[in-house]
Parts: structure tokens; sequence; C-alpha cells
């Protein structure tokens, strides 16, 4: 789907406005996106940071950030910590809209 120009905004705005009331930087965005692409996929620590091409020490502030928001979830499945966005009416709205815009669509819907 390609996003573009002032319709797409509004017709995102309450997409924009659900990220910016959990006052999510664009790294937090990023990692949303991702998992909402993955949104069936529980991945573990070094499988987000490997994707994303984030250091460790960054992405474990931004995930606890997220967790403590309650937006994302950690689990502990025999000693494999993975991490899944919550699956909870209506963030799953938010999350299913999300996954339909690529990265570039979105870095431009956040940045007006």
């Amino acid at each position: 789907m390609i996003v573009s120009g002032e319709t797409n905004r509004v017709q995102y705005s309450d997409l924009i406005s659900f990220l910016r009331e959990f006052n999510c930087n664009v790294l937090q965005i990023k990692l949303l996106h991702f998992l909402a692409w993955h949104s069936l996929t529980k991945l573990s620590f070094d499988a987000l940071s490997d994707s994303l091409g984030i250091k460790t020490t960054t992405l474990r502030h931004e995930i606890k950030l997220l967790i403590y928001r309650g937006i994302l979830l950690e689990q502990n499945h025999n000693g494999l910590v993975t991490y899944s966005l919550v699956n909870t009416y209506p963030v799953q709205e938010y999350f299913d809209r999300l996954a339909m815009l690529d990265w570039s669509e979105t870095h431009s819907l956040i940045q007006h």
C-alpha cells in the first residue's frame, strides 16, 4: 500500500495519535512496526536486535519502556525470553493498521 499526501495522514490520524499517546520515539515505532509485521511470532531479544540492527543496550531500554507502557509483552518459555505485541482490543487494531504500511510509509506519517 502506498501512503502519500495529506489525505492519507488524515486517514491514519488515529494511528498517529495512538503512537503519540504512548509517547513512542522513532526507534520504538520501528520496533512496533517490525513486530506488527510479524504479529503471530514471539521473537527473542537477539532476533530483534539482529533483525533491526539496533545495539543491544539501546534496544533493551526501548523494550523495557514499551513493556512498562503495556504495549509489549515479555514471556519466559523455559528460560527463553520472547517478545510480542499485546493482543487486546483496540490496541491490536492499531498494530494491524501499522502492519499494512511499509517502513518508509510509517516513517513519513510520523515525521509530520
